[in-house]
């Protein structure tokens, strides 16, 4: 297995564990993203933003097996690690530990699937 082939699984690994996090923790969840599951309403939201939707990004590209679909979801990455700059700028978030891994994750993962 080529050593890009290798990151690339790896990636899409990770943003699938994440999402399993998601739907069976979604609680910690939202409250690592400084959001609220105080309601039903509220913890289906986060199993489906973050759950559902990141087991599936992270399936899309390893069923596809395409370039194409590697680098759509890197690029969402990127959007949010450059969106999570910017709201450095406009919101002032506190940039806990958190804050930073998850920026880290972002780009980290971003980069991998975007330059194959």
């Amino acid at each position: 297995m080529p050593l890009e082939q290798f990151f690339n699984l790896v990636a899409c690994i990770a943003i699938i564990l994440f999402g399993i996090y998601a739907l069976l923790r979604p609680y910690e969840v939202a409250a690592m993203a400084h959001l609220k599951a105080d309601d039903s309403n509220g913890t289906a939201e986060v199993r489906i933003s973050f759950g559902g939707l990141f087991v599936m990004m992270g399936i899309a590209p390893l069923v596809l097996n395409d370039p194409v679909a590697y680098q759509v979801v890197g690029l969402a990455f990127i959007g949010a690690f450059v969106t999570r700059l910017i709201t450095l700028v406009v919101d002032h978030p506190q940039t806990d530990r958190l804050f930073v891994i998850s920026g880290l994750f972002e780009v980290v993962v971003g980069l991998v699937l975007l330059f194959r």
